[in-house]
């Protein structure tokens, strides 16, 4: 958890050596960029107001595997309220971190407005990937370790919510999107903020488990997901403009869609 934070930081000294260097241009159509987020957004948000409502009242996947229970029995923590903690601590924490560090390094290199641009690009990707984790999460229905172990006990909405986990996703998207941003825009801070938050990411995903609030399955579906919209999401939809990536007036790119080539 300390490793994560410090990459993080340094992310931000390492970035000045290419401020000189402008950033690359990359395919932003604001409209359509900012639909998607709000609908994003609302939907989540609605996802939350209504969670009683919204939420199964009874366990659709109550049953478990033999992987599974192995690993709750060897990562579980005495004090699964530690753990607990400490994963909403980081899943504040370190995406603030990756977001402030890829908006710096976004300062640097182009000023305010290239630091919006490149927050909103990201926001786009983690905002999509919480509300497809909602919808997933509520449509599954698997019973989370804590309510399988001990079933005749009413434990709320989030009993029948683990599959899969929405701090792992969250936090995976963020500092996959945070640091494709950067990769694209050209910042040489990219590497920092992708490992710092990958490794916070991965931190996170731990602490679930160890809080016995998901099973390990949830976490690796969580990871998986988080960053595949993080990486995906900001390449396809805003892969640098132009045919060589150095900026076309905002021409779109010939390349197909899911083309990673000539973005990286």
């Amino acid at each position: 958890m300390r490793a994560s934070v410090a990459l993080l930081a340094a992310a931000a000294l390492c970035s000045p050596a290419r401020a000189a260097e402008p950033p690359r241009d990359l395919r932003l159509g604001l409209p359509a960029t900012f639909t998607i987020t709000g609908v994003a957004l609302a939907g989540t948000l609605a996802s939350v107001l209504w969670k009683t409502e919204l939420a199964p009242r009874q366990c659709r996947i109550c049953g478990t595997n033999a992987l599974d229970t192995w690993l709750r029995d060897a990562l579980l923590w005495k004090g699964t309220a530690a753990a607990s903690d400490a994963s909403d601590a980081l899943v504040a924490g370190v995406p603030v971190l990756a977001a402030g560090t890829l908006a710096l390094s976004g300062w640097q290199a182009g000023g305010a407005r290239t630091a919006a641009e490149d927050l909103l690009i990201a926001g786009q990707a983690v905002s999509v990937s919480i509300l497809v984790t909602q919808v997933a999460r509520y449509s599954f229905g698997r019973a989370c370790p804590y309510a399988w172990a001990d079933p005749a006990v009413e434990h709320g909405p989030n009993a029948f919510l683990s599959f899969w986990s929405g701090h792992t996703s969250a936090a995976f998207a963020t500092a996959a999107a945070a640091g494709t941003v950067a990769r694209l825009r050209g910042y040489g801070s990219w590497p920092w903020i992708l490992g710092g938050g990958l490794a916070g990411a991965t931190a996170i995903g731990w602490m679930r488990i160890a809080a016995d609030r998901h099973w390990t399955t949830d976490v690796l579906a969580g990871a998986a997901i988080g960053s595949l919209v993080g990486f995906g999401l900001p390449v396809w939809l805003h892969g640098r403009s132009g045919a060589n990536g150095a900026g076309s007036g905002g021409q779109r790119s010939q390349s197909l869609p899911f083309t990673f080539s000539g973005a990286f």
